[in-house]
């Protein structure tokens, strides 16, 4: 009978100890989520955590709290629901795209003088902020001395650091050239 009785015992000590171990272990890990300034933040929940133990199907996202994309360097909180327990994470906006340019045909006078900005006709980009330089500018003078058609290439940078070179086309004439700006 005490044989039976610890039979028993430990048969139900194994039944529960597999059927706790058989229940799987919710981890819902938040990532370190960037999202491109201006832009709509993702509403793919795996694109804010990795999930063990669950399905992210069976959690729900909320990024009500992301209002603004284009306020670069803010942070924002995200919270992931999964069997009514939050898990919190944080959203940073982040700048890694170079400005959108579109330039227009610059006229000079030989001896004139121009500006990397006389060739910008719009620049986009989520920061606002655009800055211009010639990627050569001793090239450029040395331009309007004659009398030619030339490629000047203009570097377009973000208040992030982003940048692209873009190239203009400069007309260099004898002709008197009215002032247009």
């Amino acid at each position: 009978i005490v044989l039976l009785i610890a039979a028993v015992g430990v048969g139900v000590y194994i039944f529960l100890n597999m059927s706790n171990s058989s229940t799987p272990k919710i981890v819902v890990t938040p990532k370190e989520v960037e999202i491109e300034a201006g832009s709509t933040p993702s509403s793919n929940i795996e694109d804010y955590a990795t999930f063990s133990g669950v399905s992210s199907s069976q959690c729900s996202l909320d990024t009500s709290s992301i209002t603004d994309t284009s306020a670069v360097g803010t942070e924002y909180t995200f919270t992931i629901t999964c069997n009514s327990v939050a898990y919190n994470g944080t959203a940073k906006i982040v700048d890694t795209t170079a400005p959108v340019v579109v330039l227009k045909q610059v006229t000079v006078q030989v001896g004139g003088e121009v500006s990397p900005e006389d060739f910008i006709d719009a620049c986009t980009d989520p920061s606002g902020e655009c800055t211009y330089e010639f990627s050569e500018p001793s090239t450029v003078n040395g331009y309007l001395a004659t009398a030619a058609n030339y490629h000047v290439d203009i570097v377009v940078r973000d208040s992030a650091g982003n940048e692209i070179t873009v190239t203009g086309t400069m007309i260099v004439t004898q002709e008197e050239v009215p002032d247009m700006y």
